[in-house]
């Protein structure tokens, strides 16, 4: 019968060499790892958050611009809603209105829209 080989770790008496260096390394390795994947998640969800208040405030700006074009704002004025506020500015001879839409997180978006009024 054949004798079964079994790996058998040992050092010999002449080597003298430590353990703080692969522990150090490993150790470095993971940190590097923690890192990038905290540094992935922030960014991740700082893109989220700002695609969300984009959205929302392109809600808001739709909902005003059709408020505008069935002329019930017809002047200057500040429309509240319960994200924020959007503030309609009227500029006659350019023949444009700028929609300044400010969310309750901070977030803040200007545009600005051509029209043609009626009569």
């Amino acid at each position: 019968m054949k004798e079964k080989l079994i790996p058998t770790f040992y050092s010999t008496d002449d080597y003298e060499g430590g353990i703080l260096l692969p522990i150090l390394v490993i150790l470095m390795m993971f940190t590097i790892i923690t890192l990038y994947v905290l540094e992935d998640y922030r960014t991740r969800r700082e893109v989220l958050v700002n695609t969300k208040d984009f959205y929302l405030a392109k809600s808001l700006e739709n909902i005003t611009w059709e408020e505008i074009k069935e002329e019930k704002i017809v002047k200057n004025k500040t429309v509240t809603y319960n994200l924020g506020e959007v503030d309609v500015i009227w500029h006659e001879k350019n023949k444009e209105v700028e929609l300044n839409t400010s969310l309750k997180n901070n977030y803040k978006r200007t545009t600005k829209k051509s029209f043609i009024k009626k009569g």
